[in-house]
């Protein structure tokens, strides 16, 4: 029977930026919406998103040859800015939530980052930046 793992079983390594780019490998992975429950509002408009970049990754492969013609920023920006946002206000409401969410980050990157950092909006629009 393999061990559930916990966070103390991580080493630590390098900090990790959750961009546009590692948001869609989180989101994509059906694991994370089971490890971090407190996620669970965003996974229907993630579903749709990963969808539709799918769809247009496919579409951008059948009109031109240029595989990475297709730009996924722009779906993921708007989930990139809850994400954040929801992150900010876990830090402070819930250590639980946050310490699922780095079990979770940990588990996939084979180490536990020293620090976790999203950059996003807050609803008046301004840059900030939450550190866990």
């Amino acid at each position: 029977m393999r061990k559930i793992k916990t966070i103390q079983d991580y080493e630590f390594g390098p900090n990790l930026t959750v961009d546009h780019m590692i948001l869609y490998q989180i989101i994509s992975d059906e694991k994370f919406w089971s490890s971090v429950p407190a996620f669970s509002f965003l996974k229907t408009s993630s579903q749709e998103v990963v969808r539709r970049i799918v769809a247009g990754i496919v579409d951008s492969k059948t009109v031109t040859s240029c595989a990475g013609c297709s730009n996924v920023r722009p779906l993921l920006l708007p989930l990139l800015i809850t994400f954040g946002q929801h992150l900010a206000q876990l830090r402070e409401d819930s250590p639980k939530s946050i310490a699922e969410l780095v079990l979770y980050l940990s588990e996939r990157r084979g180490y536990r980052p020293r620090q976790i950092t999203v950059y996003y909006k807050d609803s008046k629009g301004e840059n900030r930046r939450v550190d866990v």
